[in-house]
């Protein structure tokens, strides 16, 4: 089955933009901005889905962070778990049709020391407003078509400078991820799986550098890596976050026939492009 039309949704933030540049080139992209499609506004985006019939849909869409989902949870459920229902449920009516969605590790709560890595088919435990509803649009899809990809996402940059600088919520589950990394990842894989090299059974995948990383400890090797001491001086002392439970990306390296870096190494290259 060759994929002809592509909708991806949440263009305009990190993720979206990353997925946006590396799917122009090799596929025909639907990518509308808030103006031309309010994701809010659910009869909306069935009769917009129903006018396009894209073949494959990619959800980066969704409000992020723990703080502005506390302050707006109509929005954070509107948003994280109400619009999958809505693209599953397109995607079921179409046998060709497949959805790739993008939630996060923090699903798994809180880390516990106990164990080494968190797995895909560890039970969840969604602390607060984004995990919990970031979870039901994964059950949503999941209860509602059979064609899916769920990745699981941890903590990502773009700039590794300003990520490093800037604290993160308390959760920390694995490490601080490329979303080029993630973007060139997941294109890649579909794009394989379009011309039948790679099959892929449907389900959740976490998709994360290896190792994991408090905020100061990301912050210490950029600034190494810079090699610039002035950076490491800004550090302020007193720890943010502690070290997190490691997420096993196992289930994506064996399926995907992937060999997923360590964080320090995704860093170091992301740096150097």
């Amino acid at each position: 089955m060759t994929i002809e039309k592509t909708l991806l949704l949440g263009a305009s933030g990190q993720l979206g933009h990353a997925l946006l540049r590396e799917l122009e080139p090799v596929r025909e992209v639907l990518s509308p901005n808030r103006h031309e499609l309010d994701l809010t506004d659910l009869e909306s985006v069935e009769t917009y889905l129903e006018q396009r019939q894209p073949d494959l849909i990619l959800n980066a869409a969704g409000l992020t962070g723990t703080k502005k989902n506390e302050e707006k949870p109509q929005l954070a459920m509107r948003l994280n778990s109400e619009l999958p229902r809505v693209l599953a449920r397109y995607v079921r009516g179409r046998p060709n049709a497949s959805l790739v969605h993008f939630s996060c590790v923090d699903v798994y709560g809180k880390p516990n020391q106990r164990e080494r890595y968190c797995h895909e088919d560890d039970q969840a435990n969604p602390l607060g407003i984004y995990a919990q509803t970031k979870l039901q649009g994964e059950q949503s899809i999941v209860s509602n078509c059979s064609n899916y990809l769920i990745f699981r996402l941890c903590s990502l940059y773009s700039d590794a400078t300003k990520h490093a600088q800037t604290k993160p919520d308390p959760i920390v589950v694995g490490a601080p991820t490329s979303v080029r990394y993630v973007a060139s990842t997941v294109v890649r894989t579909l794009n394989r799986i379009d011309r039948r090299v790679l099959k892929v059974v449907p389900g959740v995948y976490n998709l994360c550098s290896k190792g994991s990383a408090d905020w100061q400890r990301f912050f210490r090797e950029v600034s190494m890596q810079y090699n610039n001491p002035q950076l490491l001086q800004q550090e302020p002392s007193s720890k943010v976050v502690s070290l997190g439970t490691s997420v096993s990306v196992q289930k994506a390296e064996d399926n995907f026939c992937l060999f997923v870096p360590s964080w320090q190494a995704q860093l170091k290259s992301s740096l150097s492009k």
